[in-house]
């Protein structure tokens, strides 16, 4: 088995730990900082949760693909994603957890991972090599409704949060950093490019990615 590549220190903001932004303002092109690159498919302008169009992006599933180049920058050793989801009313599968945020190779077992679904939430981080610490938390969530997810991770739990308030801690067994393999794996937004494809059918706005693990005060800061 491959050895842990060793990563530089990522770049971070100063003042929140802000990686990388990806405000899904009808497109990809709006993604910070520019050095990442986007790849995107099928990408369909949406209204957000305030009804402005084009403000949000509808993934169609298998038809809408976007996801970024392994970089540094998306190598956190802890965490926190943030973003804003709805699932379509239509969607074809109401009970599935699809991807929302999905850095995992299944071949090596390393990255981290949150999806979501109508029944409920699941995020994953690798600790070691081929050693994944899974969570999830069984919730109601409302097809057609925008909702905030939020998933931290402090080297020993993991931790879930919805519209600004904490839903679940679950403590992994084996603490310590995300590792990452030697294998360039790509990060999928709305759906898993590694392995087994799964896609998400519904709305994402306002993405964005911690170096850190962000304090209750700190996540419901972000849902305005």
């Amino acid at each position: 088995m491959s050895q842990p590549q060793r990563i530089p220190k990522a770049p971070r903001d100063a003042d929140t730990g802000l990686l990388v932004s990806l405000p899904l303002h009808g497109g990809v092109n709006d993604c910070r900082p520019a050095v990442l690159e986007v790849d995107a498919t099928g990408v369909n302008p949406a209204r957000d949760r305030f009804g402005v169009e084009g403000k949000a992006v509808f993934f169609a599933g298998r038809h809408t693909a976007v996801s970024f180049r392994d970089h540094p920058l998306l190598h956190p050793r802890v965490l926190t994603i943030a973003l804003w989801m709805s699932i379509a009313e239509d969607a074809e599968d109401q009970l599935a957890r699809t991807p929302l945020v999905d850095r995992m190779n299944p071949f090596v077992a390393d990255g981290y991972r949150l999806h979501a679904g109508p029944m409920g939430i699941s995020g994953a981080v690798a600790t070691r090599l081929g050693a994944v610490e899974n969570a999830e938390h069984l919730i109601q969530l409302a097809p057609g409704r925008w909702y905030h997810l939020a998933m931290t991770f402090d080297t020993h739990a993991i931790r879930f949060y919805l519209d600004g308030s904490p839903l679940s801690s679950h403590p992994v067994a084996v603490a310590g950093t995300i590792i990452y393999g030697e294998m360039p794996t790509r990060l999928g937004i709305g759906s898993r490019v590694t392995g087994v494809t799964s896609h998400h059918i519904g709305r994402i706005s306002d993405l964005a990615l911690y170096d850190g693990a962000l304090t209750p005060t700190e996540i419901r800061s972000l849902v305005r």
